[in-house]
């Protein structure tokens, strides 16, 4: 019995340890939607932090009344939105507990949990915030079901997950993760496990949003259940702060109070020792918090802060402290810290610093090379420990150093290589007019930097397609719509197209009806295009009013607002429009009424 028993805790260790996606990282964020209210996740007022991008309506045979949602005259009123429930029938259930995903609502009732209209088309997402600052080496677990729909390999209605750097200005789609490792979610009914290892771009970003997005056509196909997600978790592994004082000078021996901090709460510490600044290291004994005080020193000794956490890679300070023993004499000036290479896309900023240490005053100097280190020039007006500029594409392969220099010597800082990626070109087509209710073809040609591109239109409300290369617009109103290009290196380029809406109202009143029910010029009926609103009354000859109604979904038959039939004779009319610009305009005329 106890040899089984054992052999069942080795099973339910080798378990946990498969599934538990961090592998010793600290949590940054987790969340399983239990503790989160039922029902609707709003695009205005947080649940557990949590926003959907939208939640109006989207499809009716009615009116959408004002709240953008509910709908007046209508036999349905059609929404997808992102919801919160637990339970359900399988394979429209919550995973555990309670979980997220994309349900269809008849105006303010759902309709089905975890399932979906199929004739609306739908791109819709929710986010939270989440700050990474202190990390490095992300990684993002989470449960998930999806079937949706889909043509062979072709993922049609499916579910994504991404991230933004910028408040949501520009998204990065994962492309990992998912059915195939597409970073699409479908075509499963059970419970996946995802873990997703986030770019080294996301290391220490202070403001990140974490996204994920149901995508959805309207050709009437596919199957629930939509994009479920539970159980999130998002873990990485501790950077490793700073060191301070990072310079301290005594002229015989003496002793100093390090202190490592910027660290995030849950690390490990490990002081280290080393003669110079290259090393060799070596553990302090004891020296495990985030203070250290050193023995008396008599020779100058470096100091850093190993932190670590579970089986994270460990991490250092980018310059080691130095305690330095001057012995009443003059310490040449000499590079603490290394410049480090640096890849950038074309125009965007390059960063070459270092850090050096000796008797002030400490004078730089950076250089570059074009010719692989052959030769080497002053770079103009770069005497800091930084060097920052805008590179073109041109410059990539020069090297970079720092010559630091004081009163009793001097140092050069070893080469960094810099590597300029090509950003792509981009042009979204020349601006164009369409009428209202028309639509706009817009196509992003993209050329120069790397190959396959990836495409993302803003704003994507009104655009059938806004992560291809060609889409179509159907504004209400003029838009702007600035297409981003991002190439397989990871450099963006962007382009703005302007569609134009003629907001021009124009009106076709008759002067004459004929309301004898022959089927022929029975109406009085105003053709109008360009107009949002058409309020229309109608005043016999002593100037009564005898019938008013909306010309936008309305005509006069020839009766009064009582129901009796005008006597034949010439009316007035007054007609109010209100454009698609929001400016009225008045008409008034006069009908001949002939039903005799």
């Amino acid at each position: 019995m106890k040899s089984l028993l054992a052999f069942l805790s080795i099973i339910i260790l080798l378990f946990n340890i498969c599934t538990n996606q961090s592998f010793g990282q600290l949590t940054i964020y987790s969340e399983n939607f239990d503790g989160l209210a039922t029902g609707l996740i709003s695009q205005t007022t947080p649940t557990g932090g949590w926003l959907a991008s939208s939640t109006a309506g989207q499809l009716t045979d009615g009116y959408f009344n004002s709240d953008g949602f509910t709908c007046y005259n209508s036999t349905y009123c059609v929404r997808n939105v992102w919801t919160i429930y637990n339970g359900g029938t399988s394979p429209m259930s919550a995973i555990s507990g309670k979980s997220a995903g994309i349900s269809g609502w008849d105006g303010n009732t759902l309709m089905g949990q975890f399932d979906y209209w199929v004739e609306a088309a739908t791109t819709r997402w929710i986010k939270h915030s989440l700050s990474f600052t202190g990390y490095k080496d992300m990684n993002l677990a989470f449960k998930w079901k999806c079937l949706g729909e889909s043509s062979g390999s072709t993922a049609i209605d499916y579910g994504s997950v991404h991230l933004s750097t910028n408040n949501g200005s520009t998204w990065t789609t994962i492309n990992t993760g998912g059915n195939g490792n597409t970073g699409k979610y479908y075509g499963l009914t059970s419970a996946q496990n995802a873990s997703l290892d986030l770019s080294t771009t996301y290391n220490n970003a202070a403001s990140v949003l974490l996204a994920f997005k149901w995508t959805s056509n309207d050709n009437s196909n596919g199957s629930g259940p939509t994009f479920i997600i539970d159980n999130i978790v998002v873990t990485g592994c501790p950077l490793g702060g700073t060191v301070s004082p990072l310079s301290t000078s005594f002229t015989t021996s003496g002793s100093t109070t390090l202190t490592c901090s910027g660290v995030v709460s849950g690390a490990s510490y490990q002081w280290q020792s080393a003669p110079a600044a290259s090393g060799p290291w070596t553990d302090i004994a004891g020296a495990t918090s985030a203070s250290y005080t050193t023995p008396l020193l008599t020779t100058t000794t470096y100091y850093r802060c190993k932190v670590y956490a579970g089986t994270c890679d460990p991490s250092y300070q980018n310059s080691p402290a130095v305690v330095t023993i001057t012995s009443g004499g003059c310490t040449p000036a000499f590079v603490l810290s290394q410049p480090a290479d640096q890849a950038v896309c074309e125009n965007s900023v390059a960063l070459f610093e270092i850090t050096a240490s000796g008797t002030t005053p400490v004078s730089y100097q950076w250089q570059v090379s074009s010719d692989a280190g052959l030769t080497w020039n002053n770079v103009s007006s770069a005497q800091n420990a930084a060097l920052t500029f805008l590179p073109s594409f041109s410059m990539s392969g020069n090297l970079y150093r720092c010559i630091v220099a004081n009163a009793c010597g001097a140092d050069t800082s070893d080469f960094a290589f810099l590597t300029v990626y090509d950003a792509p070109g981009v042009f979204a087509g020349n601006d164009t007019l369409i009428e209202p209710g028309s639509v706009a073809s817009l196509y992003a040609d993209a050329f120069g930097g790397q190959y396959p591109y990836t495409y993302s239109w803003l704003p994507v409300s009104d655009l059938s397609n806004p992560d291809s290369s060609v889409t179509i617009a159907s504004p209400v109103v003029t838009t702007s719509y600035t297409v981003f290009v991002t190439g397989a290196n990871g450099c963006i380029g962007s382009d703005v197209v302007v569609v134009n809406v003629n907001s021009t109202a124009d009106l076709i009143i008759p002067n004459v009806f004929t309301p004898n029910n022959d089927n022929i010029n029975d109406q009085f009926e105003i053709v109008a295009e360009g107009v949002q609103q058409l309020k229309v009354t109608i005043f016999n000859r002593w100037g009564k009013q005898i019938v008013s109604f909306d010309g936008m979904t309305s005509s006069w038959d020839g009766k009064t607002s009582s129901g009796e039939m005008s006597a034949d004779g010439t009316y007035f009319y007054i007609v109010e429009a209100t454009d698609l610009e929001g400016k009225v305009s008045y008409y008034q005329g006069s009908v001949a009424l002939f039903a005799n």
